[in-house]
């Protein structure tokens, strides 16, 4: 482990063991269902969802709507004995609406630890995602895409109602943090992380047995995670567009609220939306080095004497590799 990446992280060389680094790199799997756990377990009101009552608006569409700056115990969140139902909280409500007129006096809404605008619908995909759930998950994405249509459809019309620009921003904010948790759940943490462990244990394998190792199973597992890869990747390309189509949209866009209230809640919410995508950014910085690292060490399994690479080029000696 001397001459792996590893060894060049200060203060990480007493704990670069192989077997501690093959362990700790697959136990990052298991912290994907903890991160979505944290983004969907409420734990309060959302933040910045109050509408000031407009009852005189046509079909009450005004009328209580997202009235989740009230503070309400709903008697569906508790159980028989009285007590709170496991990871539900008594400002959220966990029913299924008759009609949208009931819909609009239930809160749906709720603030999360790493979340502070959940939902019920976003919280389904998210946990769906990190569980590998694809019957859930596999239309989301056009389903997303067909909201926000009819929510910019509906803002650039007659007579929109003050709030449907900012519905149309907490759509697309939705849809966004949604890919960027995908994308980091399984394209960074998962499938970007393992090639790179399968790569290495490729080159380890030859190094033993004195030969290039490449047999059909490894090969296969290899594949499939560059597919996996591929998947991450368009995901990303979709992050982009969305929040491309979201600025031109800003920029281009001549209906303004003027409604002062609900313009600063627009603002705050072009800001979320910034700051995701300013996180996730980050987040194809680490993917895209990582599969640099990864095809580096694939050409170095043809290329280097000892089939091994680092970050010092081909690893020059690897005799304190030997079969047990």
């Amino acid at each position: 482990m001397s001459q792996s990446v590893f060894a060049h992280i200060p203060g990480f060389v007493p704990f670069a063991t192989f077997h501690l680094i093959i362990t700790a790199l697959w136990l990052l799997m298991c912290l994907q269902i903890i991160y979505a756990l944290l983004h969907t377990i409420p734990v309060g009101k959302a933040q910045d969802l109050a509408k000031p009552d407009d009852d005189n608006d046509e079909g009450g569409q005004g009328a209580t709507r997202a009235r989740t700056g009230l503070t309400r115990a709903m008697t569906a969140s508790f159980g028989p004995d009285g007590k709170y139902k496991c990871c539900q909280h008594k400002e959220v409500d966990y029913v299924v609406p008759e009609n949208m007129k009931i819909s609009r006096r239930k809160t749906f809404e709720f603030r999360t630890m790493l979340d502070p605008q959940q939902n019920h619908g976003s919280a389904c995909q998210m946990l769906s995602a990190a569980t590998r759930m694809e019957a859930i998950t596999y239309q989301d994405n056009t389903y997303s895409d067909v909201k926000m249509i009819i929510a910019r459809g509906k803002a650039d019309g007659d007579n929109p109602p003050d709030d449907q620009h900012w519905r149309y921003l907490h759509l697309a904010k939705a849809k966004i943090a949604h890919g960027i948790s995908q994308f980091l759940l399984v394209g960074v943490l998962e499938a970007s992380l393992q090639l790179n462990v399968q790569v290495s244990l490729v080159g380890i394998q030859s190094v033993i047995k004195k030969k290039l190792v490449a047999d059909n199973a490894t090969f296969l597992s290899i594949s499939l995670n560059v597919m996996l890869l591929c998947m991450k990747f368009l995901t990303a390309v979709d992050i982009r567009r969305v929040y491309n189509e979201v600025l031109e949209y800003e920029w281009t866009r001549t209906r303004r609220s003027t409604d002062l209230r609900w313009k600063k809640k627009e603002e705050d919410e072009l800001s979320r939306i910034q700051r995701a995508y300013e996180r996730f950014l980050i987040y194809v910085v680490i993917f895209a080095l990582l599969i640099a690292y990864a095809v580096a060490k694939l050409i170095a399994l043809t290329q280097c004497d000892h089939y091994m690479f680092n970050l010092a080029g081909c690893v020059k000696e690897a005799s304190a590799i030997t079969p047990h």
